[in-house]
């Protein structure tokens, strides 16, 4: 079960956009019942929703993926 919840939740970021639902489909089949409502909670809200999609949030080819530099600004 850490396996699926590992994939399913931290590495989606880091997978191109249009691989993400593959993934998560892929996931979906071999996933343990119990993980059934995490899985649609997160395609109904994250993959397949109105507003955020995963074209807002794949950090794939990004070069900066933190907002570090941005908090930084507020500590000087």
């Amino acid at each position: 079960m850490y396996f699926f919840l590992r994939t399913a939740t931290l590495s989606g970021p880091d997978l191109p956009a249009g691989k993400i639902v593959l993934v998560l489909d892929s996931l979906r089949n071999e996933a343990p019942p119990e993980l059934k409502k995490l899985l649609d909670y997160m395609d109904r809200n994250w993959i397949r929703g109105k507003f955020w999609t995963p074209e807002n949030w794949s950090c794939y080819n990004v070069l900066s993926r933190t907002n570090n530099d941005c908090e930084g600004l507020h500590n000087q």
